[in-house]
């Protein structure tokens, strides 16, 4: 793994141990099965995980080289937690993005209004989900 790990098989930028989650490459055979923990050193993470044989973007590799520990000989717990924050809360602590109003998307939901509407006006369905205000049109049968 030392060896693999310091390679760059896409010519992305990023080693294969960056894109696994592993910069410092102290993973080792047999480390599978145990559970995550920071001390241990197994890896640094288990999310912002890249494939290390396709090319990422650059806001892929913006994010790898961000999660990195500063240091390989002890890691910061405060900065993974940090990191970590950052990489899954992004885009709620982040600016409001505007959606753009789609035509078809507006035409679909006036149409399902409408027949919402028409199925709950003109068929009768205001009646049976609400017999007391409609008592001479109720058309519940309980056979």
């Amino acid at each position: 793994w030392p060896t693999v790990c310091r390679q760059d098989r896409d010519l992305d930028g990023l080693t294969t141990g960056q894109e696994l989650g592993d910069p410092c490459c102290l993973w080792t055979p047999g480390s599978e099965g145990r559970s995550f923990d920071l001390a241990s050193r197994q890896e640094y993470r288990r999310w912002a995980i890249t494939h290390p044989g396709k090319p990422e973007d650059e806001v892929q590799q913006s994010w790898s080289m961000k999660t990195e520990p500063v240091n390989c000989s002890s890691y910061d717990v405060a900065q993974y937690a940090r990191q970590f924050q950052e990489f899954y809360f992004h885009r709620v602590d982040g600016p409001h993005e505007i959606t753009p109003l789609i035509p078809a998307k507006i035409v679909s939901f006036a149409v399902l209004v409408w027949m919402l509407g028409h199925w709950f006006w003109k068929k009768g369905l205001a009646a049976d989900i609400c017999p007391w205000l409609f008592p001479q049109k109720a058309n519940l049968s309980f056979r």
